[in-house]
């Protein structure tokens, strides 16, 4: 997972943002506090990690409509009921990620 070498790197995550019962967000950020990559969690359907870096977390951001400083929460919420609607999103946005399944 790319968090392995972000965390290796020394760099951090934000604080999760719940969007969902068990659904969770959080920012990856750099050590000059920039955003480096997003990972969303599903903690139910055998707890499934998705991971989302760089130009492709740019991507994913333009695909849901969020411009630069504003709230992904509401955009990113809606593609999050299930896990495969997630990923359904980023498949057929041509969005590359990381996926791990713990089940």
């Amino acid at each position: 997972m790319y968090s392995d070498d972000w965390l290796a790197k020394g760099w951090a995550s934000d604080p999760p943002t719940r969007l969902h019962d068990a659904v969770d967000y959080r920012f990856w950020r750099d050590e000059q506090g920039d955003v480096i990559g997003l990972g969303v969690d599903f903690e139910w359907s055998g707890d499934v990690h998705y991971e989302i870096a760089g130009r492709a977390l740019l991507k994913l951001l333009k695909v849901l409509g969020v411009g630069d400083g504003e709230d992904v929460r509401g955009p990113l919420s809606d593609v999050t009921h299930f896990s495969l609607d997630l990923e359904d999103l980023l498949r057929g946005n041509d969005i590359p990620f990381m996926k791990d399944s713990y089940r």
